[in-house]
């Protein structure tokens, strides 16, 4: 479980994953799904599914 200081998209593109959030909400994505998590929110990414996964990151561009 960790925080990041910014938001990020999490898209998945193979398998299954389970994102837990810090108050103990559970969502369960597959294969196109996506959460947004705000920054500061902690989380834990998981696979739990026994299976291959993957997932794409999304983030926004580093200030200049």
């Amino acid at each position: 479980m960790s925080a990041g200081p910014i938001g990020k998209v999490y898209v998945v593109t193979e398998g299954t994953l389970t994102i837990e959030q810090s108050d103990g909400v559970r969502h369960v994505l597959r294969v196109l799904d996506s959460i947004f998590i705000p920054p500061g929110e902690a989380r834990a990414v998981l696979n739990e599914s026994g299976a291959p996964a993957a997932m794409l990151v999304i983030t926004p561009a580093a200030a200049k």
